[in-house]
């Protein structure tokens, strides 16, 4: 059996923050997702859009993968982690070790983005075994935010963009 890349990725209010990153983890890290779990907001982006975007970059890439969403909220952090949880005990993943969990906290907004990183503590303090699954907590640091902020992948110079994966960083 493959290994399937479960990708979720925090979104708040910009699409260029949203799909760079995608494009980043895509391009930069030859990553390619089976599935990618967008956790939205009520008030974070147009939804229709996002899909096509991340429909059309993956087809410029060639490979398949499934798109999905959960509705979290923008400040509720603890309901966020449940929620995120409960998403995985409804959804089989097969053998864990077949399976690699990628947190991308990047565009999501600061509350929504603990979340993530407190959803992967948790798994680890409970020793949960969907913990086994999850390899990376990503954050695309954007340096020189004020030039680069509107700016899509290509536009945005490789020097100032770097991944930070957090799971590392705490290691």
């Amino acid at each position: 059996m493959d290994k399937k890349i479960i990708y979720l990725i925090f979104c708040g209010t910009s699409p260029q923050a949203i799909i760079n990153s995608l494009w980043g983890t895509i391009e930069r890290e030859n990553i390619h997702p089976s599935k990618i779990i967008f956790l939205i907001s009520k008030n974070s982006i147009n939804e229709e859009k996002l899909f096509e975007a991340t429909q059309n970059l993956i087809d410029e890439y060639g490979f398949s993968c499934e798109l999905d969403k959960l509705e979290i909220s923008e400040s509720d952090i603890r309901s966020n982690v449940l929620e995120i949880k409960n998403y995985f005990k409804g959804h089989q993943l097969g053998n864990l070790e077949d399976n690699e969990i990628i947190i991308d906290i990047t565009p999501g907004r600061k509350t929504m983005s603990i979340s993530g990183v407190l959803f992967v503590n948790s798994l680890l303090q409970s020793k949960d075994d969907l913990h086994k699954a999850v390899k990376h907590i990503y954050y695309w640091h954007l340096k020189n935010d004020q030039q680069n902020q509107m700016k899509w992948l290509p536009e945005i110079p490789v020097k100032d963009l770097e991944l930070v994966d957090l799971l590392e960083e705490g290691k």
